[in-house]
């Protein structure tokens, strides 16, 4: 029945220097491209605040989507439901944890990024997929070879491998469209503000640079009678 259903092509992108290669790419070589799709991480809905560094998630409205429409580029932005002040203040129901809140996510594995991205992209496809056969277009480097190994069997194709593409050669065609973030000028891979695993330097960016912010993770500190304190 799914081979007789038309194909769907998606990019998810995060706008990063992969993603954004990958969408460049599918526009030079004439690939089958009908959408994007990027899911935002919000710290706080109510206040507005999202989980995105403000230099990327700044960028992004007001140049990458912008530069992407003139060329023909849809993008469709997703936000998980929940944000990060919700799932710090989660209270536990079962188990030997009952009645202790969750706290800071910790460093390693990242609880957060199912709950407040891939969660949100995952309900995207959903709605596409009664009606299509998706094939989703994902930004892995040709000099990843065991992500790649990954995408065996499943409904992902890698642009950037098809065409030769390591992640230095991703950046320049980037470069070459003046679409680099302006956030790598402060992390080499992107990621939230507020993320465990982020290096030192950014903390000090945003505790220097953005203290109204920086100041919503102090409240979250007060937290008490939690599982997570890092």
């Amino acid at each position: 029945m799914k081979d007789c259903m038309e194909k769907l092509h998606i990019a998810s992108c995060s706008f990063g220097k992969d993603s954004i290669a990958t969408i460049l790419l599918a526009i030079e070589h004439n690939e089958p491209l009908d959408r994007v799709v990027f899911s935002e991480v919000m710290f706080d809905h109510e206040k507005g605040i999202s989980g995105e560094i403000p230099e990327h998630i700044e960028w992004i409205y007001n140049v990458a989507i912008p530069k992407l429409a003139e060329i023909g580029v849809k993008v469709d932005v997703v936000r998980a439901k929940k944000d990060y002040v919700r799932i710090c203040n989660a209270i536990y129901k079962k188990g030997d944890k009952i009645g202790f809140r969750h706290g800071f996510q910790s460093g390693g594995v990242c609880f957060a990024n199912s709950e407040l991205k891939i969660k949100p992209i995952r309900d995207y496809y959903k709605q596409w997929n009664k009606n299509y056969d998706i094939v989703q277009y994902v930004g892995i480097a040709i000099n990843e070879p065991k992500r790649l190994a990954r995408l065996q069997g499943t409904n992902k194709v890698s642009l950037l491998a098809k065409y030769g593409f390591t992640e230095k050669m991703a950046m320049e065609k980037c470069k070459e469209y003046n679409l680099v973030s302006p956030s790598y000028s402060m992390v080499s891979r992107g990621g939230c503000w507020f993320c465990a695993n982020a290096k030192l330097s950014l903390f000090i960016h945003m505790r220097k640079n953005y203290p109204m912010m920086w100041n919503e993770l102090r409240e979250l500190d007060k937290i008490d009678k939690r599982i997570h304190h890092k």
